[in-house]
């Protein structure tokens, strides 16, 4: 590896993220990718322990390494089922690197597109007055609205949440506060940023809204 490279074998995938996914099914390049960046996270893996780890069947596995194989990406070293082990090539380093980078572009594409409806919401609540605003909800929709306020006549005040174990955390270049926060900040609204939550989020400060806070969901 050189300087202008990064190290891909230090970082598990995280596969499970996708595996619950509603919309983006994994498709065969995402799972050859899940079977690359483990075999380049722990070398000489058994097929049982590839199989845990990408969250396939022990025979898919089996399936996707002969084709990574016959591609000369992958290769074994062992007898016996109960000694085989597999590792990554050169080649497979490189099909590895480039398969990442080719999956993190997608993901880079799909997030600009993503921030267009938020860019979108938040123009409509600053054209009804509300320019200065709590986004309550402090995960990564919450990042994301952040990043989509750059630019437009809104102003991000603070973010608050719930959960104590996220407030005093970072998010989105604000330390995140607790509910009680909100009146402190002065905003003209708090935006709901949590889709699991949103509805008991808003019952529980609905209250603002009679001193003057307007509280709204995306």
């Amino acid at each position: 590896m050189d300087s202008t490279t990064f190290n891909l074998d230090a970082p598990t995938f995280p596969a499970p993220f996708l595996e619950r996914a509603t919309f983006l099914s994994p498709a065969r390049p995402l799972r050859e990718l899940w079977l690359l960046m483990a075999l380049g996270h722990d070398e000489h893996a058994s097929q049982h322990g590839l199989a845990r780890r990408v969250g396939l069947s022990p025979a898919r596995v089996n399936e996707y390494l002969r084709d990574l194989e016959e591609r000369g990406w992958v290769a074994r070293e062992g007898d016996t089922n109960r000694t085989i082990r597999y590792y990554l090539t050169d080649d497979g380093r490189a099909a590895r690197r480039d398969a990442f980078l080719a999956f993190c572009g997608e993901m880079v594409r799909l997030y600009g597109h993503t921030k267009l409806p938020f860019r979108a919401a938040l123009g409509e609540l600053a054209a009804r007055g509300y320019k200065r605003l709590v986004l309550f909800g402090a995960a990564e929709t919450c990042e994301m609205v952040a990043a989509a306020a750059r630019g437009l006549p809104v102003e991000v005040a603070g973010i608050v949440d719930g959960d104590p174990t996220r407030v005093g955390t970072w998010v989105g270049g604000h330390l995140v506060a607790p509910p009680s926060a909100i009146p402190e900040l002065e905003p003209d609204a708090v935006l709901i940023t949590s889709f699991g939550a949103r509805h008991a989020i808003y019952e529980s400060i609905r209250g603002l809204e009679g001193r003057g806070i307007a509280v709204r969901q995306l």
